[in-house]
């Protein structure tokens, strides 16, 4: 059980991860836009 729920959690942390990035690099876009 426990390593079935750090693999969650380790996945929720990549796809947070990722979320964050494609985040960065919108807000990066609008910047130089500006």
């Amino acid at each position: 059980m426990n390593q079935i729920n750090i693999k969650e959690m380790v996945y929720l942390d990549i796809v947070d991860g990722t979320k964050h990035d494609a985040m960065m690099k919108e807000s990066m876009r609008h910047h130089l836009r500006n």
